[in-house]
């Protein structure tokens, strides 16, 4: 430190004549105390390295004023002499903190998170207010740690956990950013160039809350990264609806479900079960079919882009299955119809699904629809020698959603049988359920709905009378 202060003081004087010998200089500076061995040899080092050093400055300030002499713009040299810094460090003592010494305020400091709103500056009080007002007993403090950057301890960890895994927050339209808290965490704002932001869209049809149409619609403004709840909730009901009416086999239609997805949807929906899908014959998938082994014995007959068929055993049936989901246009059913004529049986055989047509012109209601109805669909039903199993529920399965004279309404869903799959199932029944969040209404095939009372009463109904063959029927038998 004398070194230092002496250097100081000689470089600070304005008029070298005015120092005559020791004049004025403070008792003892040009006489400095004894070094130890040690201390000398670092003495000598920390000399060295400052000449060394000065060498190099001098060297820097000549090419300086060479530069200068011909007319060209420099900049002086700068002497930063690191023994200085070296010489004051060696002299402190360093302190070791062990693991032991900072636990208890790392344990203190665990439920906590920083935060801070991107853009925004708000004051403590006001920040501390809308915290308060999103996660009320869950906060026990709320503290500034500094501009701009807030911490928060929760009551627990789980609390702590539950809220960053909440999703995102906005305060005042702005994203809050909000990290854990962890000892080596970096206390400032980052320079973040990309958020995310919710966008919300007014009036948009549920027809279009599809993932592959969200994501059209949202990638012309930035790129997706999640649905909100109402459009997950989509899963959710069909989950319920499974496990509060005891579903065994569940056919979903209009999937849209890529191939590199279907795991993913395997383990959300139908852990467990058996499942299948006709991928293969549909880019993007259409039909997906799932079952539980414990009730159901499934064999794939045969799969198209329009349909899967099955055949389905159970402790005590045996029955074919056909689930079909067919083309919007009339001219791409035209091979739905061919394969089911093909496949078309005298046993028991059961056909379900989304045929996008309908069998009258009643099944249909719209100011705008023209009633030049195809034929085709009720020609293939007749071949195939097929008939609505009885149903509940709602008549019209499909609504496009739209308001006033657009708005649509038909019968397209259905479920068919022939005689002999309804002589061996004579309870079953059919309920189409409320549509809701979904574009098409759900439909529940019982095949053994209980029995209440005794035997049914004979009842006869007048109409059979007029039927032309009425007389003859009744003589013959």
């Amino acid at each position: 430190m004398q070194q230092v202060c002496w250097n100081l003081i000689h470089f600070s004087v304005d008029d070298e004549d005015s120092v005559d010998g020791n004049e004025g200089l403070p008792p003892g500076m040009l006489e400095p105390d004894p070094l130890s061995p040690k201390s000398s040899l670092r003495s000598i080092m920390q000399q060295e390295d400052i000449r060394v050093d000065f060498v190099h400055f001098l060297e820097a300030s000549e090419q300086c004023s060479a530069k200068i002499a011909k007319g060209m713009v420099s900049n002086p040299p700068v002497l930063r002499s690191g023994s200085v810094v070296r010489s004051l460090f060696a002299k402190c003592n360093k302190v070791k903190i062990t693991n032991d010494d900072i636990q208890e305020e790392v344990d203190f400091w665990k439920p906590p998170i920083i935060c801070y709103v991107l853009g925004a500056n708000p004051p403590l009080a006001v920040f501390e207010g809308f915290v308060r007002r999103m996660w009320s007993e869950k906060v026990e403090r709320v503290g500034l740690l500094s501009y701009g950057i807030y911490i928060i301890r929760f009551q627990s960890i789980e609390y702590r956990d539950e809220v960053l895994r909440g999703g995102y927050i906005f305060f005042n339209r702005r994203p809050v950013v909000m990290k854990e808290w962890e000892p080596s965490i970096n206390v400032k704002k980052e320079d973040i160039r990309m958020v995310p932001i919710w966008v919300h869209l007014d009036d948009l049809e549920l027809k279009y809350w599809g993932e592959r149409s969200l994501y059209k619609i949202i990638g012309q403004i930035g790129k997706p990264i999640m649905v909100d709840e109402a459009t997950k909730n989509r899963e959710k009901l069909i989950k319920q609806l499974i496990s509060s009416q005891k579903v065994g086999l569940v056919g979903l239609l209009e999937t849209r479900v890529k191939a590199r997805n279907l795991g993913a949807l395997y383990l959300r929906m139908f852990s467990g079960w058996c499942f299948t899908s006709n991928n293969a014959w549909h880019k993007g998938g259409r039909i997906i079919v799932s079952w539980n082994p414990n009730s159901f014995d499934v064999n794939i007959i045969k799969c198209t882009s329009q349909l899967i068929h099955l055949f389905v055993e159970t402790v005590d049936k045996k029955f074919f299955l056909t689930f079909v989901y067919g083309f919007n246009d009339e001219i791409g059913r035209r091979s739905l119809w061919a394969d089911l004529r093909d496949i078309a049986s005298k046993e028991a055989w059961v056909v379900l699904g989304d045929f996008n047509d309908i069998l009258n012109k009643e099944e249909r209601i719209c100011t705008k629809v023209k009633h030049k109805n195809s034929s085709e669909f009720r020609d293939c039903v007749d071949d195939c020698n097929l008939e609505d199993v009885k149903f509940v529920g709602s008549f019209f399965t499909w609504c496009n959603k739209q308001l006033g004279d657009e708005r649509t309404y038909s019968k397209i869903d259905r479920v068919l049988a022939n005689p002999s799959w309804l002589d061996d199932h004579p309870n079953a029944e059919v309920v189409f359920h409320n549509e809701g969040l979904l574009d098409h209404s759900p439909a529940v095939l019982t095949v053994s709905a209980s029995l209440l009372g005794g035997k049914k009463p004979f009842r006869y109904f007048k109409m059979w009378s007029s039927h032309p063959e009425y007389n003859k029927l009744i003589r013959d038998r």
